[in-house]
């Protein structure tokens, strides 16, 4: 698969193991300020920006990175990525990623993949906190609203494409790179359903734009984090909402 854009010099591609360094830079600087990611981690303060040069905040986006190199490799395997690629400096340089799981196949990590996902450098980081609070918390919860949605319309998950992951690198945002992606992929997908979970009110808003519609806002750290997922306490610690969305064509 590989897309030109007629209008720039940026193409789309599907991404390969060869690609999963500059994959994980990409994914940490785009969530680097996610409250969502922020939650799961556990973070302490919210970073400044992508392009910070605070040693503390360079080594909190290092670890990002460790976390989604481990996804970036979880969905190479259960899935595909695209990537827009443009040229910069002599060479192709990855600035927005996809990542998609067809109908049939599931991203929720099993033992084995777990193993092949170097989860330990994560563990090492943060802790074992964060794969509870996606394994325990955040994949049951949210599944439960998207299978007893596809129930009330007599059909079933399973039959449905995950959009797991959508990031563009912010030096390269506001470029049309994840509208290129999105588009392509609408085309071969035809009439199956699509559903994936918004991180933040942003997404929400865009993906709604893509015809995506809002099944549930699930509240996640409810006590424990504030609106940007950064440990709280009291009247603070509202916690921050997941929006499981659906695209029923």
């Amino acid at each position: 698969m590989s897309t030109s854009s007629p209008t720039t010099r940026a193409r789309i591609r599907r991404a390969t193991k060869a690609d999963i360094e500059e994959l994980s830079h990409v994914l940490a600087r785009s969530y680097a300020r996610d409250p969502f990611d922020n939650w799961v981690k556990g973070a302490k303060f919210m970073l400044s920006s992508a392009n910070t040069k605070d040693p503390q905040e360079v080594k909190a986006l290092e670890h990002m990175r460790y976390f989604q190199w481990s996804l970036a490799r979880l969905f190479l395997f259960c899935g595909q990525i695209d990537v827009v690629v443009v040229p910069i400096e002599g060479r192709e340089k990855i600035v927005a990623v996809t990542c998609w799981v067809e109908p049939g196949k599931t991203a929720d990590p099993s033992p084995l993949s777990l193993l092949r996902m170097r989860i330990f450098r994560v563990w090492r980081a943060w802790g074992f906190k964060p794969l509870k609070r996606m394994l325990n918390d955040f994949i049951p919860r949210t599944d439960k609203v998207k299978k007893d949605a596809f129930r009330a319309r007599g059909k079933e998950l399973k039959d449905a494409w995950y959009l797991g992951m959508v990031a563009t690198d912010p030096d390269h945002e506001g470029r049309g790179y994840t509208s290129m992606m999105v588009k392509a992929r609408f085309k071969s997908i035809g009439s199956t359903p699509i559903q994936l979970e918004a991180s933040n009110a942003k997404a929400r808003d865009i993906y709604a734009h893509y015809g995506f519609q809002l099944v549930e806002p699930v509240l996640m750290g409810v006590g424990k984090v504030d609106s940007d997922g950064v440990i709280a306490h009291g009247e603070k610690a509202t916690g921050v909402p997941t929006f499981v969305m659906i695209k029923w064509h």
